[in-house]
């Protein structure tokens, strides 16, 4: 966990958030409030919008107990990144994920060639939506197109290889898809979420 992220985990002594916690939605954190839905701002921080509403991270049972989906963890963890790697979550993204993985077409940010974007409309089929930028963008603001998901799908069920280069190792691949912090997980069921990945081994 950033230390500098306000939060409330009552049982942090016993049950400090992890970094696997924040990835496999195991902190307690409620999801993201109305309020943080409704924020739109397409050059706030990840510092910045990790501070605009805090009151969701608090934790309702010991982190690494049960899942339950939080968007506020993924960022926390993207800022961990940051830290570490002394540049922004969305040029890492792109430097180290999107290039190496030949996703062209790809971007935490609202993308400069805003007219490949598909275009939303409303009910009436006539009158266009306009786009929303996500508060906290490492949880869900990724803009790509479907040649370059395939791309990202066809890494992932090969095993982290692509173009004949293996870009992950394979027990890597297989961490980020199995679950391991809930008592679920460790009593033998992998339903939840692994690092990132939904799973569901019945």
């Amino acid at each position: 966990m950033v230390p500098d992220v306000a939060h409330n985990n009552p049982w942090a002594d016993t049950h400090p958030i992890t970094v696997a916690h924040l990835l496999e939605h195991t902190t307690g954190f409620d999801d993201i409030h109305f309020v943080e839905i409704g924020k739109d701002d397409p050059d706030i921080t990840l510092e910045q919008g990790l501070a605009f509403h805090p009151h969701s991270r608090v934790s309702r049972w010991p982190p690494g107990t049960h899942m339950s989906y939080a968007n506020s963890g993924p960022p926390i963890a993207a800022l961990a990144l940051e830290r570490i790697a002394g540049q922004k979550f969305e040029a890492y993204a792109g430097t180290q994920v999107f290039e190496p993985l030949g996703m062209l077409n790809s971007t935490f940010r609202f993308p400069a060639d805003s007219h490949l974007l598909a275009k939303g409309y409303a009910a009436d089929g006539k009158t266009s939506t306009r786009y929303d930028h996500i508060l906290l963008r490492p949880s869900g603001a990724l803009n790509t197109s479907a040649l370059d998901m395939s791309r990202y799908l066809r890494m992932m069920i090969n095993r982290g290889r692509l173009d004949g280069r293996q870009l992950l190792r394979p027990e890597t691949i297989a961490r980020m898809e199995r679950p391991a912090t809930t008592l679920a997980a460790r009593a033998g069921h992998q339903f939840g979420y692994g690092l990132g990945n939904e799973a569901s081994i019945v």
